[in-house]
Parts: C-alpha cells; structure tokens; sequence
C-alpha cells in the first residue's frame, strides 16, 4: 500500500494565532515513537525500492528526499488515521540516529520540484466549506535549511 494520507489543515493553531509555514505539525506517542525507532535502526533496512512495507501498525515508504542515494522514510501509523486521511512523518537518518524532519496530515507525496538540494514535498488536503461539504487542496513545501516551509 502506498503512502496517501489526506490533510485537513496542515497547521493546528490556535483560534487567535496565526498559522505555521513550517510543515511539522504531528507528533507520534513517545512510546510509539520508540517502536517507530527501533524500526528504524533494524528492519527498515530491509524497506527499499517505491513500495511501502509494513511493520506492525507502521508503514514505511522509501523514498530519497535529498538525492544523496539513501533512503529516508515517509511514515504513517493505522492509529493515527480518520475520514481525512492519516499523520505522515518524514525521518531522516543523520550522525546521531534517525530524525523527524517534517510531518502533516493528509497525502503526502514527493514533487519533481526541489529547492536546496531536497525534494518539495505535495500535501492534498480537504477544505471544509462552512455551508458543509469539502473541497480538496494541494500545497506545495519547500526545504528552508532547517524545515519544509509553504510559501
């Protein structure tokens, strides 16, 4: 299965703050975290090619956002999903382990775009209409050297 979750509102702010440009608005569990970790550091290696795999609750598509030739990992958790789609995380393997870079809820994907050496990151998402109803939208982010940020 392939990597689709769907965003609501990639930012989560609240009623009198004003929205984030940067795209790192989810956070797993701790504990969940920690399995997604060890995943991480064993079996992903394991997890190559433009296929996701699955491990327990996780999915782990491999994808190589910096064409540096490893292999980073879009995540979604089967527990951090709704009607909207689901939580993605982006982790990226540095000196000291493996590191959430990003993360959004809705579907993610990678763009043919890149902007300071990494991959502009596609979030489609709904847009409730106040009247009722949605309608979906696409955003484009971009690598800012210390996050994805929208323009």
């Amino acid at each position: 299965a392939r990597n689709n979750p769907n965003s609501n509102s990639i930012s989560k702010s609240a009623a009198n703050e004003p929205a984030s440009k940067y795209l790192n608005t989810e956070s797993l569990a701790e504990e969940e975290k920690n399995k997604l970790l060890v995943i991480l550091s064993s079996d992903a290696s394991n997890c190559l090619g433009d296929v996701a795999c699955e491990f327990g609750r996780f999915s782990l598509l491999p994808v190589d956002i910096d064409l540096d030739g490893k292999t980073e990992y879009l995540v979604t958790h089967g527990d951090y999903c709704g009607s909207g789609g689901c939580s993605t995380f982006l982790f990226k393997k540095d000196a000291s382990g493996w590191r959430q870079i990003a993360s959004a809820f809705g579907w993610v994907s990678l763009a043919n775009t890149q902007q300071n050496g990494y991959r502009n990151l596609v979030i489609e998402s709904k847009v409730y209409r106040p009247a009722g109803g949605w309608d979906m939208s696409s955003k484009e982010y971009f690598w800012a050297g210390d996050g994805y940020r929208s323009n």
